[in-house]
């Protein structure tokens, strides 16, 4: 009769303890020479992470964002000069990865096992890009609610989230999504169109 696998009463090793601060510390250390950063938002839109990344000031940052995340949030991440997508995420933790190879989920900071594999996942849940346009509104379609800049071959829709439109010949600033689903034509989903003060 054959014997039991030895490997079925083996000990595994125990796991040593991490240490959330000197994880935080690391990663502190590493964003100012990493050459590419990910940060996926969770439940908390970046409260740990971003304070080290607006410090660090790395050259190259993307951020996955959920769909409900706040615009003043998508704001202060574009004017930081970061490149913020909408993606299919219902993330309970952030997740910060560096280089595609190593990476921690926060808050409290856990080191990922396995940053590359998560990474090229988190990836392809992107549905569209957040960005700023500033302009002078040229034609106006109050029935479909869409407006145009002058010298853009760019829709914007305002119906998106019910935002008044603005007059022709109004100078605006438009913070909206460009969606990579449903259209061949840039359409620009306005999430907040504020007046511009006359140059």
């Amino acid at each position: 009769m054959p014997g039991w696998p030895k490997q079925l009463f083996t000990r595994r090793p125990a796991v040593e303890p991490v240490d959330p601060e000197a994880e935080a510390a690391v990663a502190a250390g590493l964003l100012s020479r990493a050459r590419e950063i990910l940060l996926a938002l969770g439940a908390q839109r970046g409260r740990d992470a971003l304070p080290l990344l607006e410090r660090a000031r790395p050259q190259r940052v993307e951020v996955l964002a959920p769909p409900e995340t706040e615009v003043a949030l998508l704001e202060r991440l574009l004017d930081g000069g970061y490149t913020v997508y909408e993606a299919a995420l219902a993330l309970d933790r952030d997740i910060l990865v560096l280089d595609r190879r190593v990476g921690w989920r926060l808050t409290p900071w856990e080191p990922l096992p396995n940053a590359f594999l998560l990474t090229h996942r988190l990836l392809w849940t992107r549905l569209g890009y957040y960005t700023v346009y500033r302009g002078v509104v040229d034609a106006v379609h109050p029935a479909e609610r869409l407006f145009t800049f002058a010298d853009r071959q760019l829709w914007v829709n305002a119906a998106y989230r019910d935002l008044p439109l603005p007059r022709p010949g109004e100078r605006v600033r438009v913070v909206g999504l460009i969606s990579y689903i449903g259209t061949t034509l840039p359409v620009l989903h306005a999430l907040r169109i504020a007046p511009l003060p006359d140059a």
